[in-house]
């Protein structure tokens, strides 16, 4: 993608998770699975977690795109 197509406020270039309100759990990489643990969620970019959600919100509301800030996971204090 151009910098000229780019979304102005950079959801480009965060990556998403997405919640399943249905499962109570996050989804796996590779839409496949679900997982209590976060930091074992796959990361989805802006087009495929709109896709995931405008799918899977069609009768109701079932899963949400969460953005995950670019500095996450944190890293250990010193």
């Amino acid at each position: 993608m151009t910098q000229d197509a780019r979304r102005p406020w950079g959801i480009d270039d965060l990556k998403y998770l997405i919640w399943s309100f249905e499962h109570n759990r996050w989804w796996l990489p590779a839409r496949w699975g679900y997982t209590t643990n976060v930091e074992a969620a796959g990361r989805y970019s802006f087009d495929e977690a709109l896709e995931i959600t405008a799918n899977a919100n069609l009768t109701g509301l079932n899963e949400a795109m969460v953005p995950l800030h670019p500095d996450w996971p944190p890293r250990p204090r010193p």
